[in-house]
């Protein structure tokens, strides 16, 4: 039954789970799933919203197609993959972070902590006239299915960030320790010792302005910039 394949994810990256019901709150919560698929090999993120309260309703699809081009697509409501906003990073790990504002109806998308997706859905944006049946129904859960979603299937993690009011993110708990003014988080709460950059750079404690993390161990800020995990 649907109820019983419910999973709870607590904060940090934990391996991608397939065909269960996810509790997710957009409200308090950013949602970010990590590939390293490379363009052209047709790979695919595919993220469905779910509304228990409405038993189980669908409430509409993120989907991300690794094509020639990157391209994303919004399952009722697009009509056709569409490129993102901004330039993607060009490394072939990624985070892809999803915001999901539903009494907004605004989507944002960001890659390995850049913006490149900010959405406004609307008539003019959706191409399906009864888009608003599915797509202002308040997501309480996603589902990945195991068939659609390819480009996590080996090597995906997943995480529910904070999301909060203050212009500022959380590390994940896996990341914990912001650095490289908050625009990285990373594993160990010292820096790594690279003398060309000085006391930023020394093996001491990590600060939000150091520039080295201890043995690489490193992630991109999962949306915008972070704070540590547990200051927020």
């Amino acid at each position: 039954q649907w109820y019983q394949r419910r999973v709870a994810i607590t904060a940090g990256m934990t391996k991608v789970k397939r065909d269960e019901s996810i509790l997710w709150n957009p409200d308090t919560e950013s949602l970010t799933i990590s590939t390293d698929s490379g363009t052209e090999s047709m790979d695919a993120v595919n993220v469905a919203f779910e509304n228990e309260y409405k038993n189980w309703a669908w409430a509409g699809t993120v989907e991300i197609l690794f094509d020639e081009k990157i391209e994303y697509y919004l399952d009722g409501c697009s009509s056709s993959y569409q490129a993102f906003d901004a330039t993607l990073p060009t490394e072939t790990q990624k985070y892809w972070t999803i915001k999901y504002n539903n009494a907004a109806l605004n989507l944002v998308i960001y890659c390995n902590g850049v913006e490149i997706l900010n959405l406004v859905l609307s008539d003019s944006v959706c191409k399906n006239s009864d888009w608003r049946d599915n797509w202002k129904l308040k997501p309480t859960h996603i589902w990945i299915d195991a068939n659609l979603d390819t480009a996590s299937d080996n090597t995906g993690f997943i995480d529910f960030g904070e999301s909060t009011t203050t212009g500022l993110h959380e590390c994940p708990a896996s990341h914990p320790y912001v650095y490289y003014n908050g625009e990285y988080c990373c594993k160990s709460n010292l820096e790594k010792v690279y003398s060309p950059q000085g006391a930023k750079c020394d093996g001491s404690v990590i600060q939000s302005d150091s520039l080295c993390c201890q043995g690489d161990e490193h992630m991109p800020c999962p949306s915008g910039r972070c704070q540590s995990y547990g200051a927020i």
